[in-house]
């Protein structure tokens, strides 16, 4: 708009000066035209001539002011002509820059108010995706931790089992020696009497000589039992045999198999030969009031269970011999054997069995005739004539005979 209202102001100056211009040639006119009568009286037709001459120039000076100005005019109409279609240019520019700015305001919202209702939708997603993303981080942390502490107790483990490792291999190269072998077992022996409650020197003796059917004898322990009587008991044991078979795995097939089977009965072979050798001291031959056994005690049950696995009959061979095997399991099946069995059966053999069971009484030849009144009215009426005094009698003499069943057993 600024730049058509420049080009009208310019136009407007145009026509201005053209018209200026007009006045002054007019004005020039009438100033000759006034100093004229002044002068003297010229020829008229000099005069005629003088006047057609100036207005020639005067016509001339016009036409070419007016020919100045349609050229000034129709360069001003061609900047005009320009300046309106730059302008219209300039305004068809700016429409189209102002549709897009508006295009791409509305499209700009549309897209605020789709992203604002997708984030007001997937609110709960993102609360969730949060918690979740929370719940992740505390998760990796707990698992951290845990991590470093597993860590931290399979090193210790490991540390543990090397340790037993040693241990074991140490206790395994020591229990090799015949006499450690024998201090660990009366050892064991002597922590299990001890946990039984007995005392040493009052309820048992250790390592006291004796004199049997065999000769000259010392066994293990020799324990006081109540009302005078005395039982020895050995805690040597096989173990050589056992120990190599215990380090080959139970699952072993193939050579080592065979192997881990054949140690297995050496094991068993030389615990029938401690069987043997025990059975063969009679130590009960010399104690004073002592059955005629000896009890054979084995420190560890697994010795006792392998030897019964690969050989089940080494139980009866060693009652054969005289001899009991006795483990720590053994003494408690015993004594929880003792404390939940032998109560009840005491009472068993303290009842009289005469007045548990009374007599039995006889069984009847003919079957009773129907007496109850219920039973007896749905008969028929002619079978009412079977319900007669022989009946009512038989049924006395039933009941009589139950009375005294009954006094019988009281």
């Amino acid at each position: 708009m600024d730049i058509l209202a420049l080009l009208l102001g310019l136009l407007i100056g145009l026509l201005a000066g053209a018209i200026g211009a007009g006045f002054a040639v007019a004005k020039l006119v009438r100033s000759r035209a006034a100093a004229e009568p002044t002068i003297a009286v010229v020829d008229p037709a000099l005069l005629a001539a003088q006047h057609q001459a100036e207005v020639a120039d005067v016509r001339a000076a016009e036409a070419a002011v007016q020919a100045e100005i349609r050229a000034d005019l129709a360069a001003a109409h061609g900047r005009v002509d320009a300046l309106q279609e730059q302008v219209r240019a300039a305004q068809e520019q700016y429409r189209e820059t102002v549709e897009r700015h508006r295009a791409e305001i509305a499209a700009r919202e549309e897209r605020e108010r789709a992203e604002s209702k997708v984030l007001q939708a997937l609110a709960p997603v993102r609360e969730s995706l949060s918690d979740m993303q929370r719940k992740v981080i505390e998760l990796e942390t707990q698992r951290s931790q845990q991590h470093g502490q597993l860590t931290q107790q399979l090193r210790s483990a490991a540390e543990s089992e090397e340790r037993l490792r040693s241990t074991a291999e140490a206790l395994a190269s020591a229990l090799r020696s015949n006499s450690t072998r024998g201090v660990w077992g009366e050892t064991q022996l002597r922590s299990v009497v001890e946990a039984a409650g007995l005392l040493e020197r009052v309820d048992f003796d250790v390592q006291s000589s004796i004199h049997s059917e065999s000769g000259a004898g010392r066994p293990d322990m020799i324990v006081r039992l109540p009302g005078g009587k005395n039982i020895a008991l050995d805690a040597k044991v096989p173990f050589n045999a056992y120990l190599e078979a215990s380090q080959i795995p139970a699952t072993a097939t193939g050579a080592e198999g065979a192997q881990r089977e054949a140690l297995l009965k050496q094991h068993v072979k030389a615990v029938r030969d401690h069987i043997t050798a025990l059975g063969s001291k009679a130590y009960w031959t010399g104690l004073e009031s002592s059955p005629e056994l000896v009890i054979a005690f084995i420190p560890s049950e697994s010795l006792v269970s392998s030897a019964l696995e690969a050989d089940p009959s080494i139980m009866e061979f060693a009652f054969g011999k005289r001899v009991a095997l006795a483990s720590k399991d053994y003494n408690g099946f015993v004594g929880s054997f003792e404390r939940q069995v032998f109560p009840a059966a005491r009472k068993l053999n303290a009842l009289d069995e005469s007045k548990v069971i009374g007599a039995m009484a006889g069984i009847e030849e003919s079957p009773r005739e129907l007496t109850a009144f219920e039973l007896v009215s749905e008969l028929e009426p002619r079978d009412m004539h079977g319900i007669d005094k022989l009946a009512i009698e038989e049924k006395e003499r039933a009941h009589a005979l139950d009375a005294e069943n009954e006094s019988g057993v009281a």
